[in-house]
């Protein structure tokens, strides 16, 4: 039997029917939506009922900003190490 994978519909996927490019866009869309949703979390962080410095806004803004640009050299298939980020 074949394995099922969830699309972005909500109908079941016949992953070995599926596409290579078909797989990347369901996945990538799956993905980037998480990570947009991730990002809109951390601007949140900007209300009135937390309190912060410029350094840690610019810390948090350059990590972000550095995953970014690891994403992309690795979608133009460069390499680049993963970091975890810390305060």
């Amino acid at each position: 039997m074949a394995k099922k994978a969830k699309a972005t519909t909500g109908s079941a996927v016949n992953t070995k029917e599926e596409s290579k490019s078909d797989r990347f866009k369901r996945i990538a869309g799956l993905r980037v939506n998480n990570a947009l949703k991730a990002v809109g979390l951390v601007g949140n962080l900007g209300g009135a009922q937390y309190e912060y410095t410029q350094g840690q806004v610019d810390k948090i803004c350059t990590a972000l900003l550095d995953e970014v640009g690891l994403m992309q050299k690795k979608l133009m298939r460069e390499e680049g190490a993963l970091k975890k980020f810390s305060l």
